[in-house]
């Protein structure tokens, strides 16, 4: 979990080698499990971390339940100053999980870039992170696309690291890649088309240097 670099975030520092959470130049003392949240969350910006995925990393050998992470998570955000209401931090996704909405300064940044991938549908830009970001017209969907043919959760996109998946969630009109229905999970590859109903939506990497993002459309 730690990184190799310290992760800057408005008037804090995350030092994951140190082990220690300063403001100020100042420590700000958590407990050991607030202070992983915090790492795991913070090396995933923008990105929604479901609460199984974060038992499992914080948690790995120990039986807890969602009670133990929510009191977590309320602690860390005693610590930073942040509202539950208002964040500046760490955000709450209903019924899915948290997201680092933190703007991470600096060499931090560059070291830990918030996304490489980017799906472009007409002259909108989504961004996407690693983990899962679905596709639909659901209230609670990473990618809205608000169609009649589009299925509340229509698809799910998949990132992990370089490699990107799609996947059907059993949508009414079905899914396709380049023209053809997918029946089962495919790899992405740069400049792969994505129809959802009748709209489509292009892959493309901000590390490509096959095209330009006009020509992709």
């Amino acid at each position: 979990m730690a990184a190799s670099h310290p992760l800057s975030f408005g008037p804090f520092v995350l030092d994951t080698e140190g082990a220690e959470l300063r403001r100020d130049n100042a420590k700000v003392n958590v407990r050991p499990k607030c202070f992983d949240v915090l790492v795991y969350l913070a090396n995933h910006p923008g990105r929604v971390i479901s609460k199984e995925e974060l038992l499992e990393k914080v948690w790995p050998d120990v039986v807890v339940n969602d009670a133990t992470l929510n009191r977590t998570v309320t602690e860390l955000r005693a610590a930073l100053g942040d509202d539950a209401g208002k964040p500046l931090y760490i955000e709450t996704i209903s019924r899915r999980g948290y997201k680092f909405i933190g703007q991470i300064k600096g060499a931090a940044a560059a070291a830990h870039p918030a996304f490489d991938f980017i799906l472009v549908h007409g002259d909108r830009e989504f961004e996407l992170h690693d983990g899962e970001s679905l596709i639909g017209r659901g209230d609670d969907v990473a990618i809205p696309i608000y169609a009649s043919a589009i299925s509340r959760h229509h698809a799910r996109i998949v990132v992990n690291g370089k490699t990107v998946t799609v996947e059907d969630l059993g949508s009414r009109n079905g899914t396709y890649v380049n023209a053809k229905r997918i029946r089962e999970i495919v790899e992405l590859h740069t400049g792969d088309e994505i129809r959802v109903g009748s709209d489509c939506l292009v892959l493309w990497s901000r590390t490509s240097e096959t095209s330009s993002l006009q020509s992709s459309n």
